[in-house]
């Protein structure tokens, strides 16, 4: 790859990677995205999701611990629009 993979690069494979149900490279860029930002919640969620898709409940609990532990809440989306 001739740049350096950041951490959107990261997130953006770990969203492939649940959308076509790849557990497999899910385990192996998670280290890379926890490590990096550690209290971000659209990691841990996005985790949670592959491995409840998977079926993995325990894996699911963890994570969702690990989040409680950590005091990680996920974000709440919004949106506006502007009517001119």
């Amino acid at each position: 790859m001739p740049v350096k993979p950041n951490t959107a690069i990261w997130g953006a494979l770990l969203n492939g990677c649940q959308i076509h149900e790849n557990l497999s490279v899910a385990n192996q860029v998670k280290p890379r995205l926890t490590g990096r930002e550690p209290g971000q919640s659209g990691v841990h969620v996005l985790l949670s999701n592959i491995y409840a898709t998977a079926g993995m409940w325990e894996e699911v609990n963890v994570t969702r611990k690990v989040m409680k532990h950590r005091r990680i809440t996920k974000t709440i989306g919004h949106s506006s629009l502007e009517i001119i």
